[in-house]
């Protein structure tokens, strides 16, 4: 295109299109610049070069506005390669319809275009559609497949695909159902045969009783036994007769015992009327009665507990919540094992349940999917969970508290540690010890061959990490033993008469003096010397300091501790490297999920070399917009070459058609290994 120099500003991407400067061209050099301009354009769809091309379109029409015959060849130009671009890029060519119309309202555009336009774009959609189903089947969540192609058949009516796919995923959710259905029942007959265990266990514990009652003499007591066995199973073979011979039996025993009463004074002159009555006798029958109500009482309980064991069933608590259900939905009862998660349905929330509670939501016929987290605790789910109308689902949030992690640093090489009295490591020269532990207090113990051990009590937290470090892990050498000692008590005792510095310590005489006494008067005229310097200097050395630990050495080279200050210098280092190490893997995730969020395809495919081109192009090319989001869960674990992270992702995609997409927010792990010196994304697990 001909350079034309009218004092234009360097900012302005398009001078010729000006309406001044237009204005000031003749309509020769407009047609000139106007087929320059379609060249230009020509060339950059051939190239596939689509922005730089609409941009070429746009020059020529706005050179165009003002002459119907310039106007006719850019719209005549549009329709020629729209017509050809519908079958490659069908958006590019809808681009330029629009533009060429924008330009000439009365423009004509031939049917056979636009209908080629809607065909691909059709075609590009149910694509899309049915490839998002195959990723939600392979991850398991039909609801949400069923959901997207119910969604793409009100836009494409009677699409034989759709309709197929549709159909294949109904008879999957249908066999799901029933397969859950199938277990329910399975898991309803265990109950029942559970029971009917229990029954028997109670039965015969009860007949047992009843003999031993028997022997006793204890009639009435064996009839109770034998009337709580008719409760709780009426068909027990001969109960009717035990209950007929020990009713006659009971009957007799207080005929007998009423007649062998001895008579008081009153009784012996009053009329016979009178002793019909004993006072003895009314409180036997009171006896009799209150232990047949208690039978009755019990008999009756167990009997109701048998008919209604739903009622009786210690497994569900009893609900904080519950919403009445028409005849056409279903309940789904959820459970948890921490008091009040926050509970997702479907993307819709609810609170609860609390603790020792069930949260019951009446829901209609369908599959959904349910996820709960809490904080300190690992999420749940997402999981499918089928409701049937008319019929209880029942669900159990297993929620577990997120692990803590103990890091100790700067310990002496060989260092033992156990925590609540189980071994649990050794301290190495070059790196740290990391435990994952259960939250809670926990004992820890160090403890290292001629040093005096320590014990230490911390608490953890969920998700926490403590560090151990510095006076928290340094030991204290052992004191040496007197025991030693290569001069036996007697020959000190004989020796110390001729040492003033012994006897004017002593002024008692030798027999006064003890081994331990020795040993510290000793020290104290011992005078001091290059050891003592050197332990001192030692005690003072700070082992998570490099300075101080290099002064040391260069001060003591040959000292009794220099190894062990070299071997402190060297987990400096090794923390020093592994924690920019841990940034530097930090950043990788970072960069792709800034990545992923741009839709930058080679950065993408430079930050994890796994991924297939193609299957990401296809990917990104019906979402509109994306945001991915990687949170570390932990800090990173690397060893050598490789290294692994905990991290929470949550994905949000806006499709071209305005539908939005919210992936629930999952825990992965990332592996990544080093190449060359730079950290790549190998997969995730």
């Amino acid at each position: 295109m001909p350079h034309l120099d009218f004092g234009a500003s360097a900012h302005d991407e398009h001078p010729l299109t000006d309406g001044l400067i237009c204005r000031r061209l003749g309509p020769a050099q407009r047609r000139a610049l106007v087929e320059s301009s379609l060249a230009e354009m020509n060339v950059a769809l051939e190239e596939c070069r689509f922005v730089q091309a609409l941009g070429a379109f746009r020059e020529a029409a706005n050179l165009s506005r003002e002459l119907p015959a310039i106007r006719k060849i850019v719209c005549s130009a549009a329709i020629e390669q729209a017509e050809q671009l519908a079958s490659r890029n069908w958006r590019v060519a809808e681009s330029l319809l629009d533009e060429a119309f924008e330009l000439d309202a009365s423009l004509a555009i031939p049917a056979a275009i636009r209908q080629g336009i809607q065909k691909e774009r059709r075609e590009e959609s149910i694509g899309n559609v049915l490839a998002e189903a195959a990723r939600a089947d392979a991850a398991g969540t039909l609801a949400g497949t069923r959901r997207r192609l119910a969604l793409a058949l009100s836009d494409y009516p009677g699409e034989a695909r759709l309709v197929s796919r549709l159909e294949s995923v109904d008879a999957l959710w249908a066999a799901r159902c029933r397969q859950q259905e199938a277990e329910a029942k399975k898991r309803d007959v265990a109950a029942r045969e559970e029971r009917a265990r229990n029954n028997l266990t109670l039965v015969k514990a009860a007949a047992a009783r009843a003999r031993e009652f028997e022997k006793s003499g204890l009639v009435a007591e064996a009839l109770e036994q034998f009337e709580l066995i008719r409760t709780i199973d009426p068909g027990y073979p001969g109960l009717e007769a035990e209950i007929a011979r020990f009713t006659g039996l009971s009957k007799g025993t207080s005929a007998v015992e009423e007649s062998q009463l001895a008579l008081t004074p009153d009784e012996v002159t009053a009329p016979a009327a009178k002793k019909t009555v004993p006072k003895f006798s009314v409180w036997s029958l009171a006896k009799v009665e209150l232990t047949a109500a208690a039978a009755l009482l019990l008999g009756g309980l167990a009997l109701w507990t048998v008919r209604h064991p739903r009622l009786f069933a210690p497994s569900r608590p009893a609900p904080l919540a519950v919403a009445v259900a028409r005849p056409e939905t279903g309940t789904l009862l959820v459970e948890s094992t921490v008091p009040d998660p926050e509970l997702f349905v479907n993307n819709r929330k609810y609170t609860g349940p609390s603790n020792a509670g069930v949260l019951a939501i009446s829901l209609p016929p369908n599959t959904y999917e349910v996820r709960a987290s809490r904080r300190g605790y690992i999420g749940y789910g997402p999981v499918e969970v089928s409701v049937v109308g008319g019929a209880e689902t029942k669900l159990k949030l297993q929620l577990n508290p997120e692990l803590a992690s103990l890091d100790i640093q700067g310990a002496l090489s060989g260092t033992r540690v156990k925590v609540d009295g189980a071994a649990a490591g050794v301290a190495s020269a070059n790196q740290r010890l990391t435990l994952d532990l259960a939250p809670g207090n926990h004992l820890i113990e160090l403890s290292k061959r001629g040093f005096v051990s320590k014990k230490l009590n911390r608490r953890l937290a969920s998700g926490e990490t403590v560090f151990l470090a510095s006076s928290d892990v340094r030991l204290e050498p052992q004191a040496p033993v007197l025991a030693t000692l290569p001069i036996e008590l007697p020959q000190l005792q004989k020796q110390s008469v001729a040492s003033p510095p012994l006897l004017s310590a002593y002024p008692d005489g030798p027999a006064r003096v003890t081994p331990v006494d020795l040993a510290s008067r000793q020290n104290e005229l011992k005078p001091p010397g290059p050891d003592r310097a050197e332990e001192s200097a030692w005690q003072t050395a700070n082992l998570l300091d490099r300075s101080s630990l290099a002064n040391y050495t260069a001060q003591f080279p040959s000292g009794r501790h220099y190894l062990e200050a070299q071997q402190a210098l060297a987990q400096l280092r090794a923390a020093e490297l592994l924690k920019q190490e841990s940034a530097a893997v930090l950043t990788v995730l970072r960069q792709y999920a800034d990545a992923w969020s741009s839709k930058d395809l080679n950065s993408i495919l430079a930050l994890q070399h796994t991924l297939d081109r193609r299957v990401v192009k296809e990917q990104l090319s019906p979402v509109k917009a994306l945001v991915m989001r990687i949170a570390p869960a932990s800090d990173p674990r690397i060893d050598g070459q490789q290294a692994t992270v905990a991290c929470r992702r949550q994905v949000v995609e806006t499709f071209s058609d305005g539908v939005e997409k919210q992936s629930p927010e999952s825990l992965v792990t990332f592996v990544l290994s080093k190449h060359n010196g730079a950290w790549t994304i190998d997969g995730t697990r």
